[in-house]
C-alpha cells in the first residue's frame, strides 16, 4: 500500500501546483504556479523535522521568465546525480517552447537557477505541462500539446527529441500529471486518462527504466483534488508524497 500524504498549498489561488522532489538532506521542495501573486514560479520548502513551508519565488538568471504576457510557467524540477536540481517550464519566447535552467548545491539549490541556454523542446503549436523523468536510458518529457500528449526523449537532459506520440503507454490518452524514479529501472507516473473510460489519479509503473508503462491502480487522489498532482518517493524512508491542489 502506498501511503500518501497530502501536501496542500493555496494562497489566493494557486493556478498549477508543479512537482513533488525530495532533497537531500530530505528537505521537500513542491514547485508550482502562484497565479494570485502575478503568475509567478515558486517553490515551497519543507526542512528537516519542520511542520511549516516556506515559500519562494524562483530566481532564473540568463533569461528573463516574466517579461509580461509570456512569463514562464509549470514549472517540473528533476533532481540530478550530484544533488543539482534542473527546472523545466513552459515560455512563448520565439515560439511555443520548453526550456531549462540548473540550479548548484548549496543554501540556494532549488531557488536560483541559471539558464541552461537554448530549449529544451518545442511545438509549433501551444505546449503546456511537461513532466519530466530520468530513465534507465537518458531522460523522457511529456507535454500537452493541444489536447493530446506528446512525448520525448534526452540522452543529456537538456536537449529532447520527438517519439512515437505517446509511445511509452498503453494508451495515447494517458496525460502524466507528475512521475518519479523509485530504482533505476522502477518509475511510477500519476496521470489523467482522457476520454470515455478515463479517470483522474490513474497510476502507472515501468519496470523496464522507462520503455513501457502498465496501469497498477486508479483514485490515487481525493475526490476534492485538482489536476496537475506531483508525486515522490523517498528511497531511504519509503515514504511517497503527493502535491495537491485545491478546487476553487
Amino acid at each position: 500500500m502506498i501511503e500518501v500524504p497530502p501536501i496542500t498549498l493555496v494562497n489566493g489561488c494557486v493556478r498549477r501546483l508543479g512537482r513533488v522532489s525530495l532533497r537531500i538532506p530530505f528537505r521537500l521542495l513542491a514547485y508550482y504556479q502562484d497565479w494570485a501573486n502575478g503568475n509567478i514560479m515558486g517553490v515551497a520548502i519543507r526542512r528537516p523535522g519542520s511542520t511549516t513551508w516556506e515559500r519562494y519565488k524562483l530566481s532564473i538568471s540568463g533569461i528573463n521568465v516574466a517579461p509580461g504576457g509570456a512569463n514562464g510557467v509549470d514549472p517540473s524540477a528533476v533532481e540530478l546525480s550530484d544533488g543539482r536540481i534542473r527546472l523545466f517550464w513552459m515560455q512563448r519566447l520565439a515560439g511555443a517552447r520548453i526550456y531549462s535552467a540548473t540550479s548548484q548545491v548549496g543554501a540556494a539549490n532549488g531557488i536560483v537557477f541559471t539558464y541552461d541556454g537554448g530549449f529544451a523542446f518545442e511545438s509549433a503549436t501551444e505546449i503546456y505541462d511537461p513532466t519530466v523523468v530520468q530513465t534507465a536510458n537518458g531522460w523522457a518529457m511529456w507535454a500537452d500539446i493541444g489536447g493530446t500528449t506528446a512525448y520525448a526523449t534526452s540522452t543529456n537532459g537538456v536537449n529532447f527529441t520527438a517519439q512515437p506520440a505517446n509511445s511509452a503507454f498503453p494508451s495515447s490518452a494517458v496525460f502524466p500529471w507528475g512521475a518519479t524514479r523509485v530504482s533505476a529501472n522502477d518509475i511510477r507516473v500519476i496521470a489523467s486518462v482522457r476520454g470515455p473510460g478515463g479517470a483522474d489519479g490513474v497510476l502507472f509503473r515501468s519496470t523496464d527504466g522507462g520503455a513501457s508503462f502498465t496501469e497498477i491502480g486508479r483514485g490515487a487522489i481525493p475526490a476534492t483534488a485538482g489536476g496537475d498532482v506531483g508525486i515522490s518517493y523517498n528511497a531511504a524512508t519509503g515514504m511517497w508524497y503527493q502535491l495537491i491542489s485545491e478546487r476553487m
